[in-house]
């Protein structure tokens, strides 16, 4: 079974995240930064996302240790902090989309779908 790790102690979030992951795929929920690495070293995920104030951890750290050891599993950030600032620091960490809170459910949907086409293309 292909799975979507969800790094998030935000509800709302975590039930938007939810409601738009494709059935044939199995999510992992985790809510803190350790579960998150722990999570992306689990040789089936097909898509980690990952919110940036997760707790356990300052959330750029995590993605930069989650980057290096699964570089080719796409990798999406949500954050509710709308610095420009941030989402450059974010994107320059080679992530494949930067979302911003509130989440809108159509554009959650068509993201995941597409990093989860991106991650199907590098299957062995």
């Amino acid at each position: 079974m292909c799975c979507v790790l969800v790094a998030s102690t935000d509800k709302k979030a975590k039930e938007c995240l939810l409601r738009c992951i494709p059935k044939d795929y199995s999510p992992k929920v985790v809510e803190d930064s350790s579960g998150a690495v722990l999570g992306a070293l689990d040789e089936k995920v097909d898509l980690i996302i990952i919110d940036l104030e997760i707790k356990g951890g300052f959330g750029l750290e995590t993605i930069d240790i989650i980057k290096k050891s699964k570089p080719t599993v796409p990798l999406v950030v949500i954050s509710g902090n709308s610095s420009i600032d941030t989402g450059r620091e974010v994107m320059e960490r080679g992530v494949f989309y930067y979302l911003l809170k509130p989440l809108n459910k159509k554009e959650v949907k068509e993201v995941i779908e597409n990093a989860l086409k991106r991650s199907d293309g590098r299957r062995p």
